[in-house]
């Protein structure tokens, strides 16, 4: 990785537009790092609350290597936010 991000995630309404991007909220070191990641974990904290809605989540490596093109690996998976009972 050429900074301190290591990954970006992207949440889309129903219509395709952005809701929330992760490195729209924060900042990132200029440093080569590398890390390894277990199957099942994760590493982020959920601080962005989204209405009742359907959505999709597309998340991408910022690896230096995928940065020539569209990413290199990628995942996207729909999902819903019931409305509170």
């Amino acid at each position: 990785f050429s900074s301190s991000q290591m990954y970006d995630l992207k949440i889309l309404n129903e219509k395709g537009e952005t809701v929330w991007l992760f490195s729209s909220t924060a900042t990132f070191l200029a440093v080569l790092t590398s890390f390894t990641l277990d199957s099942g974990e994760r590493n982020w904290v959920v601080q962005t609350q989204l209405p009742p809605g359907r959505f999709t989540a597309e998340a991408w490596l910022t690896a230096s290597d995928a940065n020539a093109g569209p990413p290199r690996y990628s995942a996207r998976i729909p999902f819903d936010i019931p409305p509170m009972r």
